[in-house]
């Protein structure tokens, strides 16, 4: 089961837009996942107080949570990545 939710996670792009296929499923939740592994589950609750509170979608809610713009929030993505995903593939 691991090895295939990686190779869907390698698959999947790194962008915001959500596709809800499986490769869509393992992006979002290796976006959730890089938040959780970073700044705890805290850090995820924080983003979605400020989805609820602000109106505002992911990414945005990321960088006024945890300040990471879009840049660094990839960048910590790919760094899980390459902890968690394409070295066990």
């Amino acid at each position: 089961m691991r090895a295939h939710y990686a190779s869907l996670a390698r698959l999947a792009e790194t962008s915001a837009k959500f596709s809800s296929n499986p490769a869509g499923y393992a992006n979002a939740g290796v976006r959730f996942q890089t938040i959780v592994e970073r700044k705890g589950i805290a850090g995820l609750m924080n983003v979605y107080s400020v989805i609820r509170e602000q109106q505002v979608p992911f990414e945005v809610a990321v960088e006024r949570a945890l300040s990471w713009n879009k840049n660094s929030f990839q960048k910590q993505i790919q760094q899980f990545r390459e902890r968690n995903i394409n070295q066990r593939g």
